[in-house]
């Protein structure tokens, strides 16, 4: 395969990186499996793209926190729920997932009370 002329070297070089970094976390760190619950932070960037596709392949429920202009654009990549990181997380979500991913690093550590 050859570099698409509209992408630089350095740019080419880092495309796998998201996918990799997706990997190593849900399924060398985290130990996603089939029938789990997977919350994303950042799930329309790169690296949430990712997960989505990796996550969706294990088996896993996938829920990610997205702007809200993206919201159907995280729908049409597979979530089974996109919720708008405009607005607070509903408290019914505590405790719910079994992995959480903050791709975007904007999540608190109560926000991580959701997992």
């Amino acid at each position: 395969m050859q570099k698409p002329d509209t992408l630089s070297f350095a740019e080419a070089a880092s495309l796998p990186v998201a996918g990799v970094t997706a990997w190593l976390v849900l399924v060398k760190h985290a130990g996603l499996e089939s029938g789990q619950k997977l919350f994303i932070n950042g799930a329309t960037e790169a690296v949430g793209n990712a997960v989505i596709a990796i996550a969706r392949e294990i088996g896993a429920e996938v829920t990610g926190r997205v702007g809200p202009q993206s919201i159907a654009q995280a729908q049409s990549l597979g979530l089974s729920h996109a919720l708008d990181y405009t607005k607070p997380l509903p408290p019914t979500l505590d405790g719910t997932f079994d992995v959480v991913f903050d791709a975007n690093g904007s999540l608190s550590i109560p926000h991580t009370a959701i997992g």
